[in-house]
């Protein structure tokens, strides 16, 4: 049977708001109807195309799983020693796979790759089928 309580985990603080692009926000209230899953889905492909992620909204959790959800995201970056960490390096700046673990701000430093990032599809293609 399920614990019924919740394993400890530190709670989350966000960084400062980011001066970037913003993200796409997708109302997934739409997804329940076909009409509004025909108008959500060109939203929602643009977005991950352009950004590789969204926020969403109307999505049924609560602040406070929501919370939950970022407490839990955070564990590997805080509670995972660096040298583990290190085990899982992705190692995308010498063979462009994305695959694994990725310092905080690690985009920041590697901008060229980080451009590409604006089409995924074209990164991935490029870095293992050539052009």
């Amino acid at each position: 049977m399920p614990s019924l309580t919740l394993p400890e985990c530190a709670h989350y603080i966000p960084p400062p708001a980011t001066k970037e692009d913003h993200l796409a926000i997708i109302d997934l209230s739409k997804a329940h109807t076909p009409e509004g899953r025909q108008e959500l889905y060109p939203q929602l492909r643009d977005a991950l195309r352009t950004h590789g992620f969204v926020y969403a909204i109307n999505h049924g959790y609560t602040q406070a799983q929501r919370d939950r959800i970022f407490d839990i995201a955070d564990v590997p970056f805080t509670v995972v020693p660096p040298d583990e960490m290190k085990t899982y390096t992705a190692n995308i700046d010498k063979v462009g796979y994305y695959a694994g673990y990725k310092a905080r701000q690690y985009w920041v430093r590697l901008l060229p790759v980080r451009n590409l990032l604006r089409d995924p599809y074209r990164c991935c293609t490029e870095s293992r089928h050539g052009k």
